[in-house]
């Protein structure tokens, strides 16, 4: 799937932005809104980097990302808030030598750093790619995709 990379701050609503659906199909998903948008406060962020491939995605604490532990099982797929991500779990991205399918990559630092500005961005699949990594749209629930996937 070829996109035009955009920051999250430049999203117009139906814009079509790059996101998954229920089974792990990259789609291009209609952005609906923010959730949340706010341009200075500064926020302690999590940030997960992967190895092989390498991304680094910034969330906020309470942001939920889609983990996977040590296998390749699409059934072992769960969201999880960005502060229990630990060392070894794999979050969905893209690979560099299949760039329309997700794959699992290692996450190998996690860390906080403080940012100004954040942003929740709203689509119609409630999941979005963000820096090449899958996220979910949303925070504070941990009821995600609860039976899909």
């Amino acid at each position: 799937m070829k996109a035009k990379t955009k920051s999250l701050k430049e999203l117009q609503v139906g814009d079509k932005v790059l996101a998954a659906d229920n089974q792990g199909n990259l789609v291009l998903s209609d952005f609906l809104m923010f959730m949340d948008q706010d341009q200075q406060t500064v926020r302690e962020f999590y940030v997960l980097e992967t190895d092989e491939p390498r991304h680094r995605l910034t969330l906020t604490p309470a942001h939920l990302v889609f983990v996977m532990n040590n296998n390749t099982n699409s059934g072992d797929i769960r969201a999880m808030f960005s502060t229990n991500v630990k060392l070894g779990q794999q979050l969905l991205v893209f690979g560099n030598e299949q760039p329309d399918h997700l794959i699992p990559a290692r996450v190998s630092r996690v860390y906080v750093e403080q940012y100004e500005g954040s942003y929740a961005p709203v689509t119609s699949h409630g999941t979005i790619i963000v820096d090449q990594v899958l996220a979910s749209c949303y925070a504070v629930f941990t009821f995600h995709f609860s039976g899909t996937f």
